[in-house]
């Protein structure tokens, strides 16, 4: 993202970059970066939401209480990690 943004400055000819396209300006780039980048971030999370909402139905994404409550190395490889009392 910092990336994204910068490249906006970046390009401009005064820093070395090769400058923007014709109609373009700084504010211009800048805004269109900002959009990209807030575009990425959220196809990001709908994919993210989508994704753990299938997860979720076809294996759930929690472990059972009394597997929570006892410990996931009991519950999971039948032995404690560490002794602990």
């Amino acid at each position: 993202m910092l990336g994204t943004f910068l490249a906006a400055f970046f390009t401009a000819s005064e820093l070395g970059g090769v400058g923007y396209a014709a109609g373009m300006s700084l504010p211009l780039q800048l805004k269109a970066q900002v959009l990209g980048i807030a575009a990425a971030a959220l196809w990001s999370a709908a994919i993210t939401w989508g994704l753990g909402k299938v997860l979720g139905a076809a294996v759930g994404l929690r472990v059972l209480p009394d597997e929570e409550e006892e410990g996931l190395d009991l519950a999971t490889h039948g032995e404690r990690a560490y002794d602990s009392g």
